[in-house]
This record gives C-alpha cells, structure tokens and sequence, in this order.
C-alpha cells in the first residue's frame, strides 16, 4: 500500500492454511506466543464494541473480568500488559494511533489483525459469545443459592 508521503508497507501472510500450519508448525501458545483463551476473550470484546475499540476501554472491559493493566502475575497469562503486546506480535490484534476528541489528545485504538481473521475467524468467535452469553443466561434463571454454589464449582478458565 502506498500511504501519503510515498512510504510503502507489506504485510506478509503465510499461503499455508491455518489447519496445515496447527499441524506442521510449533504451538507458540502460553508464555511465549499468546494465550488461546485470551486471544478468543479480547476479539470477542472486540467484535462486541463493533469491530474498533479505544485501548482505555478494552482496559476497563479486561479489569471487569479480572484482567488489570498494573496487575504484576495473572495466574495464567503473567503480566497482562504484555500478553495484550503478545497479541499485537503474533497480529491478532492491531494497535492504531489515533487523534481523539479535543480534550483526548492522541489515544490508541484496537481492532483485529490479519491473524484473527485468518486463525480464529469471526463465526468461531461469534459461537463463543452465543455459547458464555446463553450460559450466562442459565445461570440467571437459577435460583440465588445455586447461582453461587455453581459459580463457585466452575470457574472460568482459560485453558
């Protein structure tokens, strides 16, 4: 692409298709490349709000699920900050530097990343959100006690 001062930019994908490369390939996940669970989690948030989101609110959307930006050792994704910059390297998500309102200044954007599009796909992530908002749903219906005995049996993992 050539953008308006005459830099050009390529973005180089792999030709293999993404079952072949689970196959051939070394699974990077956990420390080193990001997290499936959490991959799934910030595009869901991010399909949710509409395809673009303000890296502020994606913050405040993952501190309402536990995932804090300051937060020093999450049990399974380390340091949350930089399993969100894991997502960015392995282009899941794209980070984009934009001008907000007047009294915003410059803030940053996210939204998905060839990767997303290409590994994950947004039917898969659409039947994730269908499936955590109909368990949701469930365990609405249920009595308070067993609400809470029942959140308390099943934790959500990220596994």
């Amino acid at each position: 692409k050539n953008d308006d001062g005459g830099a050009k930019t390529y973005v180089l994908r792999s030709v293999l298709p993404a079952a072949m490369r689970r196959e051939f390939l070394p699974d990077v996940s956990g420390k080193k490349g990001p997290h499936p669970g959490f991959v799934l989690v910030v595009l869901s948030i991010l399909q949710m709000s509409g395809g673009k989101m303000k890296e502020e609110d994606l913050w405040i959307a993952l501190s309402r699920l536990g995932c804090k930006k300051d937060e020093q050792e999450h049990d399974k994704l380390g340091k949350v900050s930089e399993a969100l910059q894991r997502l960015e390297a392995a282009r899941y998500v794209h980070k984009e530097k934009a001008t907000g309102a007047a009294d915003e200044g410059v803030v940053f954007t996210y939204e998905w990343a060839e990767c997303a599009f290409e590994d994950i796909g947004a039917p898969a992530v659409k039947a994730y959100i269908d499936q955590e908002l109909a368990a949701q749903k469930q365990r609405a219906l249920l009595p308070y006690g067993a609400a809470q005995s029942q959140q308390d049996q099943e934790p959500i993992v990220l596994d």
